[in-house]
């Protein structure tokens, strides 16, 4: 058995807004998800999105190559992955 609490948020409470993404994120998440699952030719990767998209594939592609998310290799996108250290082995 537990005793919980609830109580509304006072002054002292920090609330935080959530901003919405902008188009140019959308896309950049959209690409990141489809890359996940293959790697994609140039030619591939725009027809393969939603028409609403499209207009912001240049701008995301080029974002996330200077950003170094993913990787062109002659006509094919893919997705880097980058080493994290691994976590320590349970005691």
């Amino acid at each position: 058995p537990m005793d919980l609490d609830i109580l509304p948020p006072s002054e002292d409470t920090l609330t935080a807004k959530a901003t919405p993404l902008s188009d140019l994120d959308k896309a950049k998440a959209l690409i990141l998800t489809k890359l996940a699952k293959e790697d994609m030719t140039k030619g591939a990767l725009p027809t393969s999105v939603n028409v609403k998209w499209r207009p912001h594939i240049d701008d995301a592609l080029d974002a996330l190559l200077d950003e170094q998310q993913i990787a062109l290799d002659g006509r094919t996108y893919t997705l880097i992955v980058k080493d994290e250290e691994p976590m320590p082995a349970p005691d």
